[in-house]
């Protein structure tokens, strides 16, 4: 695939991201009105976020890496075999072990939740992970073929169940507990319909139709097969790792007061948009062409394309996390304050949003160099890193909410996130082949400062004018000073970036 080509796949998985991430927000907006930060609405979080973590987080994402790199290795030319009877088989194994997981989470809410809401929504959405087993192997096979924009439109279908079950629910007025179950029957709904629009839209056209490649003998099938469960334990422990400290943050939220759940999440879901947006599109779309050239044997050439797109998610995102750093508050308002989001709400919000700001390029840092070590075949080292930077994270969190309270949950993530990002990049920057430009990363600075800047005269407006229940005024407030300081951030780096498409077309 040509470069041109690539560069416009990349803009439209990161405009179907931007969708996904509007319409997650919008329904975290009605959310947030319907039921505001109550002990219902942290019913409701505590569930989605079991059967979301289990179904999305770790088997879809883990089954999806291992089979797109998989995949792609066998479209290599130097793996000339028919991948259709592998992808079967392989997809089998991966709807059974959704069904497992599926059963083995309602005998657990059976046995250790007591009746109730909470064991309610999670059995209602209990069925989106053998769902998205499936889902995770349809839209691993179109990526490893480059067809990356119907897995990555996909999600907007659950997302528009969930806002429409919202809508409704908010209009006719009935009890929380009641438009809750509403709400989980709409998210299996939709994740049932995410299923169905990927295998119709994925569908090859009949031209298509014919593979190349020898029939798999079972030496060979059992080796690709072995080859999707290796790569899926690695990253299932880099998921689980990943997991694990956000099952932590909210068990540690839960612990200091009501709505601090409910709260961390709204914080959590703000400072991830950044990463939805730019550095999983750049992921999903690096992995295929990682792993051919990996098979080929182009290290050199994997190398510097890794830290290409190192750098524009870098450049792309760092002006996000400082926004949300330095305009929380306003941020916070704008999207959540109205019906039982008040302003005990926002302020409780916001100050875990500052400390989540800082996470974002830890995080997008972590999704290319985790790209590259599943590639490579390298699984047992990115393990490691990531469980050494997920108990410093707990450390980390344990030390600051005893001393600054619950915002220290999310300053604790976000010196966890960066020493994950730095554990992982670090193998990778040592290597002198690799064409790393310091002078890019210090070429920000100038564009940082004078962004800085902006948000902090904005900042300072916000805080001299009372514009906590405005509506109309406050969106136009936070429109301008986005407006303005990217565009100042813009003039800064737009020869940076020009620069560095230069050393990518060069390479």
């Amino acid at each position: 695939m040509d470069k041109h080509r690539m560069n416009r796949i990349v803009i439209w998985v990161m405009i179907c991201n931007a969708l996904v991430a509007v319409a997650a927000f919008l329904k975290d907006v009605l959310l947030a009105r319907y039921v505001g930060t109550t002990s219902e609405a942290d019913a409701f979080t505590v569930a989605y976020f079991i059967t979301d973590t289990i179904a999305s987080s770790w088997l879809a994402a883990s089954l999806g890496a291992a089979g797109v790199t998989v995949y792609a290795k066998m479209s290599s030319e130097n793996a000339a075999v028919s991948r259709n009877e592998i992808w079967n088989k392989s997809a089998l194994l991966f709807f059974a072990l959704g069904l497992a997981s599926t059963v083995l989470l309602m005998l657990a809410t059976a046995a250790l939740l007591p009746p109730g809401l909470l064991r309610t929504l999670t059995n209602m959405m209990a069925p989106t992970i053998v769902i998205f087993s499936l889902f995770a192997a349809l839209s691993a096979r179109l990526q490893a073929a480059n067809r990356f924009v119907v897995p990555a439109a996909a999600p907007l279908i659950m997302h528009g169940t969930f806002l429409a079950a919202a809508v409704f629910v908010t209009l006719s007025g009935m009890p929380e507990w009641r438009g809750l179950q509403w709400i989980a029957f709409s998210v299996t709904a939709g994740a049932f319909g995410t299923l169905l629009f990927t295998a119709i839209a994925g569908r090859k056209p009949e031209s298509e139709h014919k593979e190349a490649g020898e029939p798999a003998d079972a030496s060979v099938r059992n080796r690709w097969l072995k080859e999707i469960w290796k790569i899926f334990g690695a990253y299932s422990v880099l998921v689980i790792s990943g997991q694990a400290v956000l099952f932590w943050e909210r068990a540690l939220a839960a612990s200091l007061d009501v709505g601090v759940v409910s709260s961390l999440n709204y914080a959590y879901r703000i400072s991830q948009v950044p990463v939805w947006i730019f550095a999983t599109a750049a992921a999903s779309v690096m992995l295929p062409k990682l792993s051919k050239l990996w098979m080929d044997n182009r290290l050199d050439e994997a190398r510097k394309y890794t830290i290409h797109m190192l750098q524009l998610v870098f450049i792309v995102s760092l002006p996000v996390m400082l926004s949300l750093w330095l305009l929380s508050e306003p941020v916070v308002a704008v999207l959540f304050q109205r019906g039982a989001f008040r302003w005990h709400s926002v302020l409780l919000t916001s100050d875990m949003l500052r400390g989540y700001a800082f996470s974002l390029l830890g995080h997008s840092v972590s999704a290319i160099f985790i790209r590259y070590w599943l590639a490579s075949g390298k699984t047992v080292q990115p393990a490691c890193l990531v469980l050494i930077s997920t108990l410093a994270t707990v450390v980390f969190q344990l030390a600051l909410v005893n001393r600054i309270g619950a915002s220290g949950i999310g300053y604790g993530a976000a010196a966890g996130a960066t020493l994950q990002g730095v554990l992982l990049a670090i193998p990778l920057l040592k290597n002198k082949k690799v064409p790393f430009r310091a002078g890019n990363v210090r070429a920000v600075v100038p564009a940082a400062v004078s962004l800085c800047l902006v948000l902090i005269a904005a900042l300072y407006f916000w805080k001299s004018f009372s514009l906590k229940e405005s509506e109309g005024p406050r969106i136009a407030f936070l429109f301008i000073t986005f407006a303005f300081g990217f565009s100042v951030y813009t003039l800064f780096v737009r020869k940076i970036i020009v620069r560095i498409a230069g050393e990518e077309n060069s390479t």
